[in-house]
């Protein structure tokens, strides 16, 4: 009796995955077992026969798309609502895909763009700022960031505004005053003690 109700139950449980089964000259039980090469050959299952196959271990199977092979869940990328219908090995290779063929060019543009903004951000600081040391004003792209004395220099601001955060950067920013490139000369000269800058 047991027997019969697990292979019902296994019966059920392949109807539900693959739909209506059509009736030929084949019996129905005869296309379930004809499907049976599908299933993985995995230890947790018990015999190869459909009637020896429990209602858990085949209510945990599932297909992936891509290669059409029946799975268990610990071979499917994590995910709490199983959305995945790529298998772990399926995914890997369309990603690898998508990076190499279409990948480069995404993160081009991406890249661009946050150059771009970081750009007009940074313009933004400095526009309608004068020298501090000359007091006059000056198109953004004359005025300088000086790091003042004292302070660790942890990079170039125009780097820094590129590749890394905003508050690291802001961070920088206020060690350093923003000058007109000939004030910012000066002020290096005479700091390095050469020439006869006043």
């Amino acid at each position: 009796m047991g027997s019969l109700t697990r292979y019902s139950e296994a019966r059920q449980h392949q109807h539900r995955l693959e739909g209506p089964l059509q009736r030929g000259s084949l019996g129905r039980d005869r296309q379930v077992r004809a499907r049976l090469h599908e299933l993985p050959h995995d230890p947790d299952i018990p015999a190869c026969r459909l009637g020896y196959l429990d209602s858990y271990t085949l209510s945990r199977l599932m297909r992936c798309t891509k290669c059409g092979l029946w799975k268990g869940p610990d071979e499917f990328p994590n995910s709490r609502t199983r959305q995945f219908s790529y298998c772990r090995e399926c995914r890997r290779a369309y990603d690898r895909h998508y990076y190499h063929e279409r990948g480069k060019a995404a993160r081009s543009i991406r890249k661009r763009a946050r150059a771009r903004e970081a750009r007009v951000w940074m313009n933004a600081l400095k526009e309608g700022v004068p020298c501090c040391d000359c007091g006059q004003l000056f198109p953004v792209w004359v005025m300088h960031w000086d790091h003042l004395p004292g302070y660790e220099k942890l990079g170039c601001i125009s780097e820094m505004v590129g590749n890394r955060s905003r508050n690291i950067t802001i961070a920088e920013l206020n060690k350093c005053e923003l000058v007109c490139a000939n004030c910012h000369v000066l002020r290096t000269t005479r700091r390095a003690g050469r020439g006869s800058a006043t």
